[in-house]
């Protein structure tokens, strides 16, 4: 009878420890749905968290030595944004104005309407922390409600453009921590590139160009102008990146569609373009600033290769990208990443990388890489493919032997 009763009993047989296991999964169950609710929130989550410091790292260590270049150098150039709000800048500075100037309509609205919220703008500490160059007596409630306002557009530019970082990582099959891996390394070079200045565009360019990247992977062409299209009316070079984009489709999609979207894409970003450009004729400046003898001047003094910077931090220096001690380990690893790639990743590089090196050289300045910020996109790509099927990442290689972690 005992040994019937046990055979009855399928529990009588178990560990004690699997019967307890199934008594508490008896008590409280755990549906599926619960189990895919916390895993996709606590993705979310950490989502977030990283996407939170990576935007404070970039826009913190920009804002905190560059400001809204209100500095006296940039002031004696009629680039200052107060004078960009007001529509007085110099050309070719001027012609990105739009931005700042709805932003000035929108804080003076403010004000009259709501004083109290314009008030308190004025108590952020934004003007002690980050605009210090604007002098009290120009810190007026408008004035301290517009750079706040921009203040936050460009934490969410920021925080969407590394979004955008993020999910181009995902795209290229990374999984979920090395694509945040991927993001944290991005969002730790990203400022090394503003070695000289950094204006408020720049922001909103590096979210315009990785939205348009991504659509365009995702095949979302609609999606993609629409970007285009509010780059445009951003910068005005934006123009450029339809253009590059032309090279980045795949082999099977017929010319014809290939061309006719460019079309789409360019003829609206030049009409933004032009509408951007319209009613600063008698601004002083001109269409361009031609540096091209200061340039040849500047990378022919041997002193710079060995220059160092504290562009993150006081105390904190950093040899800037043209010492050797940046410029050789980038090399090589562009190399690793070049040869990893297909033809279509170094096909659009190409296609970004030189219009804007030939437009570096001849209106640039020094070593102001900001230029390049067009091409980001076709170096992260670029990076990607350098990552491995087994997500091994080649770091740097040489003839017969390779590094990875």
């Amino acid at each position: 009878m005992q040994r019937r009763a046990q055979t009855d009993n399928p529990c009588a047989a178990l560990p004690a420890a699997e019967k307890t296991n199934r008594f508490m999964k008896t008590l409280f169950p755990t549906p599926r749905a619960v189990q895919r609710a916390a895993f996709v929130l606590s993705r979310f989550s950490l989502l977030g968290v990283f996407l939170s410091v990576a935007t404070a790292n970039i826009t913190n260590s920009l804002l905190l030595k560059y400001g809204f270049n209100d500095q006296p150098a940039h002031a004696s150039k009629h680039a200052s944004f107060r004078e960009l709000m007001q529509g007085s800048a110099a050309r070719p500075f001027a012609y990105r104005s739009l931005l700042p100037r709805i932003d000035y309509a929108l804080a003076q609205h403010i004000v009259r309407r709501h004083p109290s919220l314009a008030a308190s703008f004025e108590q952020l500490h934004l003007h002690r922390c980050y605009f210090a160059d604007v002098r009290d007596i120009d810190w007026t409630p408008p004035v301290a409600t517009a750079y706040t306002l921009m203040y936050f557009l460009i934490l969410a530019s920021t925080a969407l453009g590394l979004f955008f970082v993020y999910r181009i990582a995902r795209w290229r099959n990374l999984s979920f921590a090395r694509a945040l891996a991927f993001l944290c390394v991005y969002s730790f070079l990203f400022p090394l590139l503003f070695q000289r200045s950094v204006f408020f565009y720049d922001f909103f360019e590096f979210a315009g160009v990785f939205g348009a990247v991504y659509f365009f992977l995702e095949g979302w062409m609609f999606r993609c102008t629409a970007i285009i299209v509010l780059g445009s009316l951003v910068k005005e070079t934006f123009f450029l990146v339809p253009i590059a984009l032309l090279f980045l489709h795949k082999d099977e999609v017929p010319r014809s569609k290939r061309l006719w979207w460019l079309g789409v894409q360019l003829t609206c970003s030049l009409m933004a373009r032009h509408l951007i450009m319209r009613g600063f004729e008698h601004n002083p400046g001109g269409m361009v600033e031609f540096h091209l003898w200061d340039n040849i001047a500047f990378w022919l003094n041997p002193k710079y290769y060995l220059d160092w910077n504290n562009l993150l931090a006081p105390g904190v220096f950093l040899p800037r990208l043209e010492n050797p001690l940046l410029a050789v380990p980038i090399a090589l690893a562009g190399r690793d990443a070049w040869h990893a790639s297909e033809e279509r990743w170094r096909r659009y590089f190409l296609a970004a990388f030189l219009p804007l090196l030939a437009l570096f050289i001849v209106f640039g300045y020094g070593d102001m890489f900001r230029n390049f910020s067009l091409a980001l996109p076709a170096v992260v790509l670029l990076a990607l493919n350098a990552v491995t099927d087994s997500n091994k990442i080649r770091l740097i290689s040489t003839r017969g032997y390779t590094t990875s972690e």
